[in-house]
């Protein structure tokens, strides 16, 4: 069972007045943003959705919509995706219809227009929006396919920091790994996230001491924004033998068409 909660806002305004000129000009000369809220009391654990619509109408027939959503789940965590539709729309009396990558129709109320019972509230564009349009305008929108981006090991990683003896011949090999992501440029492209998988031949890599789980893999996940790039940690992989079979791959995910793609994987062997 899903339950939904909209925030629903009524002002009172007049735009049958308005020409079509007049309302064409109150789109492109401000954003459109709206947003929605649910929550599934049911999941494994208690989660909430919260999606955000920005639309830019950037000329008389065309424009761009953005999409956010912030997943939250008490058992699994947060996630965030993005992604846009381009469109086309025109304007039939107090009615806004969208064409794109999927169809709306708005009912225009000057400050506002409603699509469903969802209220997309007008205000003033600012910088960052000039910027994200410009950007968009560029090609700075998102690839259907591989990016071009440059993802690089840190300096002092893929090294073993430290060996600790544990009980009954078990030891821990602590490695120390780090990756990121120079290109901003890729960001922009689509590449959201970069995505290390671990696993040791001859090793586990948790807490489990058990050789019946030497290979299984261990995932670790990087999301990225212009500000985050960087993801720099120790890995900890449990071993009964005098060296390690170390491997890792790193991936990126392409948030346009929601395909993973391949960077290096990788063999390291590391002695006690």
């Amino acid at each position: 069972m899903v339950i939904i909660s909209y925030c629903v806002f009524f002002v009172s305004c007049d735009p049958d007045k308005l020409s079509e000129d007049d309302i064409i000009q109150n789109l492109i000369g401000h954003k459109w943003t709206g947003q929605s809220t649910e929550y599934d009391v049911y999941s494994y654990g208690a989660a909430s959705y919260k999606q955000i619509w920005t639309i830019y109408f950037t000329s008389d027939h065309e424009g761009i919509m953005h999409w956010k959503s912030e997943e939250y789940d008490s058992y699994l965590g947060k996630t965030r995706n993005e992604d846009h539709i381009d469109f086309f729309y025109s304007v039939d009396g107090t009615k806004i219809n969208l064409y794109g990558g999927s169809n709306f129709s708005f009912e225009y109320f000057d400050d506002y227009i409603m699509e469903g019972d969802i209220k997309y509230m007008r205000s003033e564009l600012m910088s960052s929006d000039y910027a994200y349009i410009s950007d968009h305008n560029k090609g700075y929108h998102g690839t259907d396919g591989r990016i071009d981006a440059e993802v690089y090991i840190i300096k002092d990683s893929e090294i073993l920091r430290d060996v600790v003896a544990e009980e009954n011949g078990w030891y821990i090999y602590v490695l120390q790994f780090g990756f990121g992501a120079t290109n901003d440029e890729a960001y922009k492209k689509g590449m959201t996230q970069i995505k290390l998988t671990t696993w040791a031949d001859n090793g586990c890599m948790d807490a489990s001491y058990k050789t019946s789980n030497y290979g299984k893999k261990k995932t670790y996940t990087l999301f990225l924004s212009p500000t985050n790039k960087d993801w720099y940690d120790w890995i900890y992989v449990r071993s009964k033998d005098n060296k390690i079979i170390f491997n890792y791959m790193l991936e990126y995910y392409n948030t346009t068409n929601g395909q993973w793609y391949n960077i290096t994987t990788k063999q390291l062997v590391f002695n006690r």
